[in-house]
């Protein structure tokens, strides 16, 4: 039973607690979290962007922060809590570095500051940052041929890559030079960004090409979108004299067949099948491929490359101007004198694309449509060479989501000579088109490709609409690039500058950059590079100042039986007196006498150290054989991968013998009556 003393107790004791730890009377705790407005940005570039960190109650508190930004991002420099007196703002600033293969978009970047004393008193500022529109490819063989024999034939493939940061479609021509020819499994190739995709060339040499005659190629991609966007990749050799005739010990037709298995430190083996070869009855080249794993066999990978036509069944995409879709499996094919066609058609994502080309205009149709996004778009693309001089290119797009529905075009005209180029285009999007802020983008490029000089200057304006608060961030950027032919070590240099500022009064950003970077090269043995790009950039809002500079040089040469190369690169920013640093370094050496042309790489940053070692056509049968092993430390765990693979011809009997065979008795008709006779000598064997 409770008395009036034991209650009144009962309530003292936990009055009392809380009376000695509160705060004293007046005293409080808030904080207020602050952020510049979205600023503009283009792949690998740095962006600055301020946190105001406000104390706006009555007591000295350091607060604990917590910086979120896109995946991939990195940034500097990182700090975890600032100290602010009562009524005072500390700042907070953030240099992010835009991967070069961030998409184009825009992407937030929120700031958390929370109370040490009380972590529920806490606030978020969020801003953002609108990575621009890319476009880039890049090329790469896949072993191509060292050695090509008079009436022989060979396989190879050719890696291309999106480097862009849009969906994108390439177009691919080939200049073939000498007595051979040469044809690609596809035309054109659809990628989103940073996709890679796979285009085997199939070549035969003629039986009458002069053994030790040159031969080259020369294969072009150019963007449909934006026909500026162009890159080459070439090989040559002599051709050698033809192999010893042998007589075929089948008469089926022979396939290439490659079986791989890789094994990793995850324990979750891989075992791959793919296949090549002719189908004569259909002249058609086939090329398969498939693997199995743990988790089961994969949606195998099947292309049928003929002469007139061509159907391919795989995973792949339906690019646009700016969006795309992508699933498996993909149809696609060529009908000669109609051009180059695609359907997606999945559960998630269904597209169409039809391309067709003539010798002066090329128009193209895409649609596409993505279940989980509610994404769609429609495209129409014209390029008309109107001259040998005159180009004119065109882009119309719709697109929606559940937001709304936009228009983006783009327009654009070149005008060349022998030795020179003008172009110029126009981009202008409208409020509603999915995944880009409403905005006009005008380019000019000037290029001079010969003379002692070339030269190419460039210019570019953009407005992009900002909705809170309602403005415009306007860009200038001008970018030259000019190298050295005559001079020694082959000097090229380029400058940029780039200049961002909004129509908000007083200005909320007002920046701007200079770039520049210098390339020396030496040929000969050993063969050098060096490369030196500072840049400098100054906010005139905050008054802040960055200096960063990106140094990179190598170096290779050859000795008896060896190549060796080595590659250094370090990258340094400083933002107001505050370092940051990386560096990274490559070797790798090659033994190209020894068998199977041993090659062993080591590459080391401050993030992850890999060492990886390759053998390569290893005899083995009527076969060959390749090995590879990698390991890999990145941060604090290791991981390893090994695969070997052998490829060996075999025998396609499917469609019936492709060769025939004649038996009978060879001899001399000593007595001329066409017929075997005793007194006839035969010929042994």
């Amino acid at each position: 039973m409770w008395n009036g003393y034991g209650y009144r107790g009962a309530l003292l004791v936990p009055l009392f607690f809380l009376l000695s730890v509160a705060p004293s009377r007046g005293a409080s705790l808030e904080v207020e979290v602050g952020a510049t407005p979205p600023k503009t940005a283009r792949p690998g570039e740095i962006v600055t962007h301020v946190f105001t960190v406000a104390n706006t109650g009555t007591e000295d508190e350091l607060f604990v922060l917590h910086l979120e930004v896109p995946s991939g991002w990195s940034f500097f420099p990182k700090q975890e809590s600032i100290f602010v007196e009562a009524g005072k703002v500390g700042y907070i600033f953030v240099n992010l570095i835009v991967p070069r293969d961030a998409s184009a978009g825009t992407y937030e970047i929120s700031l958390t500051a929370s109370s040490s004393t009380d972590p529920t008193i806490t606030d978020t500022a969020v801003t953002a940052v609108e990575v621009l529109p890319f476009r880039d490819i890049g090329l790469r063989w896949l072993d191509p041929p060292t050695a090509l024999q008079v009436g022989g034939e060979a396989r190879w493939k050719l890696e291309i890559t999106n480097r862009g940061n849009v969906p994108d479609t390439y177009s691919l021509e080939l200049e073939v030079f000498g007595d051979w020819e040469v044809r690609a499994e596809a035309a054109e190739v659809q990628l989103m960004p940073g996709e890679k995709a796979r285009v085997a060339f199939f070549a035969t040499v003629s039986p009458r090409a002069e053994p030790g005659g040159s031969y080259s190629l020369r294969v072009t991609a150019t963007s449909i979108h934006d026909p500026t966007v162009s890159r080459e990749i070439s090989l040559s050799g002599r051709f050698l004299p033809p192999p010893p005739e042998l007589v075929p010990r089948s008469l089926y037709p022979s396939w290439d067949i490659a079986l791989s298995l890789k094994l990793a430190s995850a324990g979750d083996p891989e075992f791959t099948f793919s296949g090549t070869g002719d189908i004569e009855f259909f002249d058609l080249q086939v090329d398969a491929e498939t693997y199995l794993s743990m988790d089961g066999p994969s949606e195998p990978r099947v292309s049928l490359v003929g002469k007139k036509w061509s159907f391919y069944l795989h995973g792949g995409s339906i690019s646009g101007a700016f969006l795309g879709v992508s699933g498996k499996p993909l149809f696609g094919g060529k009908i000669k004198g109609l051009g180059t066609w695609r359907a997606l058609f999945t559960e998630e994502a269904k597209g169409i694309s039809y391309t067709l080309r003539g010798e002066e205009i090329l128009l193209r149709f895409a649609a596409a449509w993505g279940a989980a996004s509610g994404l769609s778009f429609t495209d129409l693309v014209v390029n008309w060479d109107a001259s040998e001089t005159l180009s004119l290119w065109g882009t119309i797009s719709r697109a929606s989501d559940p937001d709304g529905t936009g228009y983006a075009w783009r327009c654009g005209i070149k005008v060349s000579g022998e030795d020179w180029e003008l172009s110029g285009a126009c981009l202008d999007v409208s409020p509603g088109y999915p995944r880009k802020n409403p905005g006009t983008e005008v380019s000019i490029t000037w290029r001079n490709s010969t003379g002692p000089i070339p030269l190419t200057i460039s210019y570019r304006f953009s407005s992009i609409s900002r909705e809170s608060p309602p403005s415009w961030i306007i860009s200038h950027e001008a970018r030259s690039e000019f190298s050295f032919q005559g001079a020694p070590l082959r000097p090229r240099l380029s400058l940029s500058y780039a200049r961002r500022f909004d129509t908000l009064s007083p200005r909320t950003i007002d920046e701007w950059k200079v770039n520049s970077r210098l390339l020396l090269r030496g040929k000969g043995r050993p063969s050098w590079s060096f490369s030196i790009a500072p840049a400098f950039s100054e906010d005139l809002v905050l008054g802040r100042t960055t200096v960063s500079s990106n140094l990179s040089g190598g170096f290779g040469f050859e000795l008896a039986g060896l190549r060796l190369s080595a590659e250094v690169r370090v990258s340094m920013a400083v933002v107001d007196g505050a370092p940051e640093h990386s560096s990274s370094l490559k070797l790798q050496a090659r033994f190209p006498d020894l068998l199977g042309e041993p090659s062993l790489s080591l590459a080391v940053s401050a993030e992850r150290t890999s060492l990886s070692f390759a053998l390569r056509d290893i005899p083995a049968g009527e076969g060959e054989g390749d090995f590879h092993f990698a390991y890999a430390l990145e941060g604090g765990e290791s991981r390893w991968e090994s695969s070997f693979a052998l490829s060996f011809p075999a025998d396609f009997p499917f469609f019936g013998p492709t060769r025939g065979r004649i038996e009978g008795r060879v001899f001399i008709d000593r007595d001329g009556d066409r017929t075997f006779s005793p007194g006839d000598k035969g010929i042994q064997g």
